[in-house]
């Protein structure tokens, strides 16, 4: 018996199928309209809804159980509704009413029927229908875990089913299931093939949404039995266009798990990529976030600094998005010079890295700068202007700050490159966060380890062109410009080339930007600070 009152009155279920059964009856009563025939009216639940609104509806079902359970709840019925409904107990293909009806409603009916049955049932409702009327159909969308369920419907075979007898006014997918209204009119009409597409890789989303709210959306077993890998989400099963023949290894492992071009990029498809890349990840040995591990990176830092500009000895240094300070400290350290270091938060670590050679200042130089033009004789700044949400108004700051004949050294990831979601730690694949959308992210680690709203970094989505031309638009004289990247992963790029493509290889070469700038002007022009420390 199907317990579709229970579950609307909210006495069976989950408050997720709850909510989901009561849009469906919802949107089936409205469609409803003058004389209604509910094929299929198990507990009653659309008769007694309609009876309501105030129409004439039969609920026909040969389900004697059922039956009794909606006889016994329409005597609490309001009298005028109860006036309104009629139920029979009958099998469907028997069914001759003696009149025909404006609305025939086959609300989760149809996925009950076998394929000897499923036709001639249609064919009945055709007969039914009074000249103008409609037929309004919901079912579940792709396998189902209900063990009466005979059908597995997908866009394009229920299109085809009900095409065969009526013309589709409205088809659409809701909670995971199929909303038809089809009339009788010639000639026959079904949605296009683009639709049919659109409509199935939506209802890929809807299913992951309904099994990640505790409804299991798949037969299990039959999965195993078909010799089918089994994932978390059926994508696999709602293929509407063909698959394309694999072109490399990683195709062909992509195959084996169900998934081939044209891809849907869902969790499945996430999950699955992580774990071919597992052993061969894009940061094979991700940096230690500790102490010891970011002086060290500070250390290297100013090595580099030391070398490309020279003896720093009493100069005037602002480094940008300092952080917790340790590149600001060793610096001012190692260079004997006075560092200035900026961040839009305060750290914890700053009070006992402050000192007379070390400033460490909470602000936002794109909104003000507390600090005279020309202050500097250095800028630097580490792998922080993609987090700056207005990068050119931090690039003017830095070009005003500087010091004429003064150097500034930059380095920024770029949102194209294959590290620019920042989750490598736990991502292995490159370019995440170019193919999958913000949910997948939250999905992929509230499965993993619970945390909740994890998406990829906020980077801005400079390109390198984008800095070279501003700094070249600003004044500054661009001394050195080197790139770093990784590795280029062609079978990754093949697989995915319908979203990858969409961008300038070199772009996606690029992860990092380093510039060595100066300013033009004469240091020497510029009272240095006396060294007197």
């Amino acid at each position: 018996m199907d317990r579709g009152f229970e579950l609307h009155m909210g006495h069976t279920g989950n408050a997720w199928s709850q909510n989901a059964a009561r849009r469906r009856a919802d949107w089936l009563c409205e469609q409803a309209r003058g004389r209604v025939l509910d094929v299929g009216c198990s507990q009653g639940l659309l008769p007694w809804l309609l009876g309501h609104r105030g129409l004439n509806v039969t609920g026909v079902d040969m389900d004697g159980e059922a039956l009794a359970w909606a006889a016994k709840k329409l005597v609490t019925a309001a009298p005028d509704a109860r006036a309104n409904i009629r139920l029979v107990r009958e099998d469907f293909l028997n069914f001759a009413p003696g009149e025909l009806f404006d609305t025939i409603v086959a609300g989760e009916y149809l996925e009950h029927l076998p394929d000897d049955m499923l036709d001639r049932h249609l064919a009945h409702m055709a007969e039914l229908l009074a000249p103008g009327g409609r037929l309004v159909v919901t079912v579940p969308l792709g396998l189902h875990p209900h063990p009466d369920h005979e059908q597995v419907f997908l866009p394009r075979n229920l299109s085809e089913k009900l095409g065969a007898h009526f013309s589709l006014m409205k088809m659409e997918v809701e909670d995971a299931y199929l909303r038809c209204v089809c009339d009788a009119s010639t000639p026959r009409r079904v949605p296009d093939a683009s639709l049919l597409a659109e409509l199935a890789e939506k209802g890929i989303i809807q299913i992951q949404q309904k099994a990640g709210a505790g409804k299991r959306a798949t037969k299990i077993t039959e999965l195993k039995q078909a010799g089918k890998s089994i994932g978390d989400e059926i994508a696999l099963y709602l293929r509407e266009r063909p698959a394309e023949t694999p072109r490399n290894a990683l195709a062909r492992k992509l195959a084996a798990r169900g998934l081939a071009a044209p891809f849907v990029y869902d969790r499945y498809l996430f999950q699955t990529l992580n774990e071919l890349y597992a052993d061969t990840p894009l940061v094979p040995q991700p940096r230690e976030i500790s102490p010891k591990s970011l002086f060290a990176q500070a250390d290297s830092r100013v090595d580099y600094l030391q070398k490309h500009f020279g003896d720093m000895t009493g100069a005037n240094c602002l480094e940008v998005g300092c952080g917790r300070g340790e590149t600001s400290v060793r610096l001012a350290e190692r260079g004997n010079c006075r560092v200035t270091g900026v961040d839009v938060n305060m750290y914890p670590e700053w009070p006992e890295r402050q000192s007379n050679r070390v400033s460490l200042v909470e602000v936002d130089l794109t909104e003000r700068a507390p600090f005279a033009p020309g202050s500097f004789d250095f800028i630097m700044s580490f792998a922080v202007l993609e987090h700056v949400r207005k990068p050119f108004a931090m690039l003017d700051a830095m070009f005003a700050l500087l010091k004429p004949g003064g150097q500034a050294y930059l380095t920024a990831n770029l949102y194209r490159g294959p590290m620019a979601s920042h989750r490598y730690r736990e991502v292995f694949f490159p370019w995440p966060h170019l193919l999958f959308d913000d949910d997948v992210f939250m999905r992929f680690y509230k499965d993993r380890d619970g945390r909740r709203g994890v998406t990829p970094a906020w980077v801005n989505k400079l390109t390198y062109l984008h800095y070279l031309n501003k700094a070249r638009e600003l004044g500054f004289e661009v001394l050195k410009c080197t790139y770093s990247t990784r590795p280029f992963d062609e079978a990754f790029y093949e697989c995915f080339a319908e979203k990858l493509g969409r961008y300038p290889r070199e772009d996606l070469e690029k992860d990092f930007i380093n510039l060595r700038l100066r300013k033009p002007g004469d240091i020497s022009s510029s009272t240095k600070p006396p060294n007197d420390f």
